[in-house]
This record gives structure tokens, sequence and C-alpha cells, in this order.
């Protein structure tokens, strides 16, 4: 008897290992195609000769290197026999008292089509970072949308249109998808969106992200694609974080819409290392099978109504499960009436007891707070060890990935070190029963607080009610056949969260490791059964098995913690110059300061720049800086009119060489009304605009003046600091990182706007 044990706690474990192999495999990108692999099919290699010249240097709006890209793009499919267009209009967004403004020149390619019902928007923006040449942000979703339309010029024309939108002004406010909604002509023949993006260089690409009432296009998306990866939680999540897209602008057109991204490898994005030397050509195969299948199968569709209900969508294996979101609450209570049936007879069958189902709870709420604790004291560790960490999006260095093994291990050590001896006395049924109250109260909550997310707890605990039905109907069948249903819980549980856990990892990082692990913590009830008869083995092996785990993250973590000339590390230095006091300083916003920030900024005092940007909070490492003479942008009155009783000004913005972002802040009692050929809302008046690339024509801006003289705050930014400036150059291990803090040389100066 002892040896089938042994034999059954063998098999759990081989069983969980394939199972979680399984349940990785979707994850996995395709092999990159060569030319002569795939001549009518998309081939990444194809794709990857368009990324070196489209991300050959950062090439943000306005520079040089943007508009070299920008006569690229048009050339070619100029040479592909199309009819480009370039369009330039205003582009602006408001957020209070403040707007975000510019001057995006979006580049729009039409395919025709044969019979046409609404056309298909394929999107993806080709500005980068000032810091980055942005291989895969976005310049993988510019390469893909070549190669798909050369691709799709030698094919038979689809049905409907195809619009090819490469959007400027992404990356600093969605500005170009912005202005594109507000002056595109023909937006109510767009029938279908697809926008397709990157946050890191690596991974599959993952639907994120749909239009509402997704019925229609979901189900279309399934059969269009051969590895559709999609999550209706996923979209729930992205909800509530404050990340946008250009797929954005679109929501409030009531366009139906798909949202992709591959997101693995963040140490990456928006880095000076996002080369397509570095991107994963997986990815773009991915990414580019994704495109095409997608554009060839909505092509050819009638998209003259694409809403239909709402539906839960999650994979499993290769493919979407789909049903409709008016099964949700239905599935919902029959999983809560189904839980206290199974509550009451095991009560009734005495198989348990009230104080048994007490203990499954409490030691499940006991786990989980020593799991969070535990995983927050090593993320301490961690970045106390390793400072340099924090100079990437969420401590996302490198080596991030090696620390999920720490996550998932200080989660299992929690769940053996509680469950494990109390398995003795009491039996797996029963504290998996009071386990799942909690699971139960939590499908509750996510039904309550996201629309469509509770199905990622309810279904898999479905599963498990339904087999510990069986078993307490069943109590005295063979012991084999008990092993086997006690297992099956487990194939929902790791199929649906192990990629889960995966991406709110790859994600959140080591900023917010708790995320992945409260979907880890999820299976400890499913795993009671395994556990018990894993312990059949050595009573030490499930704690060993845990241990090995944290081990060998916080090894592998160590090994990998350095940064080279292949793995730069991020750094972040401004230049700042303020013409209203005639001094200078070196800024840095990072945490923690590395060794070439020092040799700039060696006082260990942050403070306040308050002094320099209006309004602005938080610390930064400062330090005096020698002056420089730099060229200023040009601010002067057009006309001073009075119109209905206001002072209002008409201005003249002219940027100086080089200037990429101006910013302008208002005193009180004056607002700014218009900028260029847009109006701006009066409800919450304008005091502050932050324009990027303007251009050398100037901006027009309309102020209504309530005083005068007018003092008006202009701070613009140049990016680049002039070598004579920087006298310790970068070494070869250290790049720029992100943000305007970061590679920038920011003048500051006050004007007075005079009504003579």
């Amino acid at each position: 008897m002892r040896n089938i044990s042994k034999i059954q706690g063998l098999l759990s474990i081989v069983f969980i290992v394939i199972l979680t192999w399984l349940a990785y495999l979707p994850l996995k990108t395709p092999t990159p195609k060569t030319d002569n692999e795939a001549p009518t099919s998309f081939s990444a290699y194809r794709a990857l000769d368009q990324l070196k010249i489209i991300a050959a240097e950062p090439h943000s709006s306005g520079t040089s290197a943007h508009k070299k890209v920008r006569s690229y793009i048009y050339s070619y499919c100029k040479k592909l026999g199309l009819n480009p267009q370039t369009v330039s209009a205003t582009g602006l967004r408001q957020f209070g008292n403040t707007v975000l403004a510019g001057n995006p020149i979006n580049i729009i390619v039409t395919l025709k089509g044969s019979n046409p019902s609404k056309a298909v928007l394929v999107m993806s923006h080709y500005d980068s970072q000032p810091n980055s040449p942005g291989a895969a942000d976005d310049g993988s979703g510019v390469a893909a949308m070549l190669e798909t339309m050369r691709l799709l010029t030698k094919m038979p024309r689809l049905d409907n249109d195809i619009i090819f939108l490469f959007t400027d002004l992404e990356e600093v406010g969605l500005l170009g998808a912005e202005a594109f909604v507000n002056s595109y002509e023909d937006l109510s023949n767009v029938g279908m969106i697809l926008n397709y993006e990157a946050r890191g260089n690596s991974g599959a690409s993952f639907t994120f992200e749909t239009s509402e009432n997704n019925g229609f296009i979901v189900r279309v998306f399934a059969t269009a694609v051969k590895k559709p990866l999609a999550n209706a939680l996923a979209y729930e999540i992205y909800k509530l974080m404050p990340n946008d897209s250009d797929f954005t602008m679109f929501k409030d057109t009531g366009i139906s819409g798909l949202n992709s991204a591959f997101v693995d490898g963040f140490s990456y994005y928006h880095s000076m290392a996002d080369t397509p030397e570095n991107i994963d050509l997986g990815s773009l195969q991915h990414q580019g099978d994704l495109m095409l299948d997608m554009v060839k199968y909505y092509g050819s569709l009638d998209l003259t109504d694409t809403k239909s209900e709402d539906v839960i969508f999650f994979n499993l294996f290769n493919g979407l499960v789909i049903y409709p979101i008016s099964w949700d609450i239905p599935l919902i209570v029959f999983t809560i009436l189904l839980f206290i049936g199974i509550v009451v007879i095991g009560l009734k069958k005495q198989q348990t007891k009230p104080k048994q189902l007490l203990v499954g709870l409490g030691l499940y709420i006991g786990s989980i707070v020593l799991s969070m604790a535990l995983i927050w004291g090593v993320q301490q560790l961690i970045l106390y060890l390793y400072p340099h960490y924090s100079n990437f999006y969420s401590n996302n260095f490198y080596n991030a990935g090696y620390y999920l093994w720490c996550v998932i291990g200080l989660s299992l050590l929690c769940f053996v070190v509680f469950f494990q001896p109390v398995l003795k006395k009491i039996s797996a049924l029963s504290l998996m029963t009071g386990a799942m109250f909690l699971l139960v109260v939590i499908t509750i909550v996510l039904k309550y607080f996201l629309h469509t997310g509770a199905f990622m707890v309810y279904v898999p605990l479905l599963s498990a009610l339904v087999i510990m039905l069986i078993l307490m109907v069943w109590p005295q069948m063979k012991p084999v056949y008990q092993w086997v249903l006690q297992t099956l819980p487990l194939i929902l549980a790791l199929l649906m969260w192990i990629p889960f856990v995966y991406f709110l990892y790859v994600v959140f990082s080591l900023s917010l490791p708790y995320a992945a692990a409260i979907f880890v913590i999820f299976f400890f009830p499913f795993l009671l059964s395994a556990l018990a008869q894993i312990a059949q083995l050595h009573k030490i092996l499930p704690i060993g098995i845990a241990l090995a785990m944290i081990l060998f993250g916080l090894i592998a973590g160590h090994m990998t913690s350095s940064y080279n000339d292949e793995k730069p590390l991020q750094s972040q230095l401004c230049y700042m110059l303020n013409l209203d006091t005639n001094e200078a300083m070196w800024v840095s916003p990072q945490q923690n300061k590395d060794e070439w920030v020092e040799k700039y900024i060696n006082s260990n005092q942050d403070a306040k720049i308050d002094d320099f940007f209006p309004n602005a909070s938080g610390y930064y490492w400062r330090a005096p800086a020698e002056l420089s003479n730099v060229a200023t942008s040009r601010l002067q009155v057009v006309n001073d009119t009075i119109i209905d009783g206001q002072h209002v000004l008409s201005v003249r913005l002219t940027p100086s060489y080089r200037s990429n972002v101006i910013s302008m802040w208002l005193p009180g009692g004056c607002y700014f009304t218009q900028i260029d050929d847009r109006k701006l809302s009066t409800e919450s008046p304008v005091s502050q605009i932050r324009y990027y690339a303007p251009p050398t024509s100037g901006v027009k801006l309309r102020i209504v003046a309530s005083r005068q003289p007018v003092p008006i705050v202009l701070i613009e930014s140049k990016w680049g600091i002039p070598n004579q400036l920087l006298t310790h150059p970068l070494p070869d291990n250290i790049v720029f990182g992100t943000g305007s803090f970061s590679n920038s040389l920011l003048i500051r100066r006050t004007i007075t706007l005079n009504n003579e």
C-alpha cells in the first residue's frame, strides 16, 4: 500500500510538470521564417530588413531621424505601387487645466477592396522615444505593416478597403491618433480597428484589449488566427492601469477593434538597447502572422454590423473558450449553490466537520498573509542588494524573470508549512472545502468590481467542486480512481492560471510581484491532494522543492545581476538652464545615483526643483552646472483685441533649433482658448500647454488675458545634452534612460507679453 502511495506521489509530480509545460506551450513564439520558407506568407527575416532601416537610431517626433523614417515609409509604399498620403493636423488632449498638443504627421495608405462593406484600419506608430531606436516599440509594428502590405499587393484584392495608418506622436500622448480621429473625414466608413504595439522585445503577441460589445469580433478572431492569445480578465486589469495606446483614442468612436502587443523583455522597453539586433525574431514572426491573418479574415467579412453581446474568453491549449457574458451570473450562482451543497452533504455524511472547514479556511488565509509578507521581504532585500534595478521600469532588470522562481517558491513554501502537518489529522477534502469558501468570496468580489473577470476563478473552481461532489457521493470507490479524480481539478487550474502568473509577473515584475503571487496562491486548495501524495515520497520533499525554487531564483538572479556592454545600465541626467536667475544645474530623477551620475552630482542631498518647474513635486538629485549659451524660442504678440469685454491676445510661438517640447504656464486669471485651428474647452480653463515637435513655421495661440502685462513661464526641451557639457562621456556599459529628464537640455525663462 505504501508503494502505491509513493507511485501516486511520483505520478502527481509528473502530472503537474506536464500540465505546467502544456500551459506554457501556447506562450512560445513560432520559429521565424526566412524569405525562402515563406514566399507567400509573413517572414520575420524580411520584416527585419525593414526594421534595420526604421530603427537604425532614435527617431522621436520632430527630429531629422524621424523625418528619415517617414520618408522611408512613404517611398517604400510608392515602390509597391500604392498612393501614400502624409497628413499634418493639430492633435491635442486636455487633462483639467493642462493640454498636451502637437503637430503630428500621420501616413495613410489605402488598399482598395473589390466589394467593400466597411474598411479595416491597421495601425502602429512610427515615432520612438528620444533615447531609444524603438525596434520593438513600435518599429516591429511598422515593419510588420510594410511586409503585410507587400504581401497583400501580390494577392487577390480583399473585399474591404484596408487602411494602413502609421501614427505620429504616440509616445508623448497619442496625439497622432487623436488628430486622425478628429480630422479624418471618412471615419464612419471604418468597421474594424487593429492596433499593434510592443512593451518589451520578446514574447508572444497577446490581444489584451477589445472594444465594447465584443462577441462578434472575438469569435472571428478565434477563427482567423492560428495562435489566438487573449483573455477577458487581461482587459479588465488593463482598464485599471494608467497605460494608454493609440487604440484608446478610438474608444469613443464606437468602432469595433482589437489591441495586441508582446510584453516580455520589459527591461528593453524605451531603452537604447531596443535595437533590431536585440529583438526576438519569434516575436516579430508571431506579430506578423497575427496581423496578416487578421487583416485577411476581417478584410473578407461584412463589417456593417460588428456588435454583439460581450463574451467571456480565455485560452485553453492553442484555442479560445468563448461564451456569452449572460452566462456569467447563472454560472456564479450555480458555483455558489454547488459549494453550499457540498458543505451540507459533507456535514450530513460526517465526512467533514464545521471545525475542520474553519481550519481549512484559516490555514488558507494564514498562508496567504505569510506568502505576501515573505515576498515583500525578499523584494526589499533584492532591491537593497541591487539598487541599480531601480533605474529600470518596474525595477525590471534583464534578469527579472529569475525572481519569478522566488515568488512561486515562497508561496509554495507557505502552503506546505501551513497545510502539510494538518493533512495527517484532517482529510484533504475537508481542508479543500474550507479553503474553497475564500475562492467563492473572491469570485463574488471579482464579479462586482470586474465586469468580465470572475470567470478566472469560478471556472476552475466549478470543475473542482464537481469532482469533490463525486468523491463525497461515492466515497467507497477504489483508491486509484480517487487519486485520478483528485488530480483532475488541477487541469483547468494549471492551464488557465499559469499563463496569467507569467503575464502578470512580466507586466509588474519586482515593483509589484504580489500580482503574480495572487494567482499562485489560488492554486493552494487544488494542490492539497497532490501535497498529501507527494509527502508520501518523503515528508521533506515538498519543502525541498519550494526551497530549491527560491534558491535557484536568488542564485541565478545574483549571477546575472551585473550590467555590461550588451545589457547596459540605464541612467538619467538632465541639464537645466534657468535664464530668469542665470543659473544652471544638473538634475537626475533616479532613486539611486549610479557611478556616472555621481561624476556630475556628487552631493548626497536631494531637493525639489520647483524653482525651475512651476508646482513641481518630488525630490531630485541636483548640483550646480556651468552656464551655456543656447538658442531660445520666440513668443510674440500678433494681435491684441477686446472680444466680449475680454482682452484676447493672438500669439505666435516660434521654436528655436532642436526644440522638441515647449511648455507654457499662464498666471492666474489668464487662460488659453485656441491652439492653431483647435479650440479648447473653457469648462476647465487651460493655463498650461505642453507642445511637442513644434513646426518651424510656428504655433498660433490665443490667450484670454485678464491682467496686463502677462508673464508667461516658458520651458523648452532639446533632446541631447551638448557634447561640450558632457565632460565625462557615457561608458560603454551605461546608456541614457527614458523620460524628459534624461539626455535633455531644458531652458526656463519668463516672457512678459505687453499690450503695447
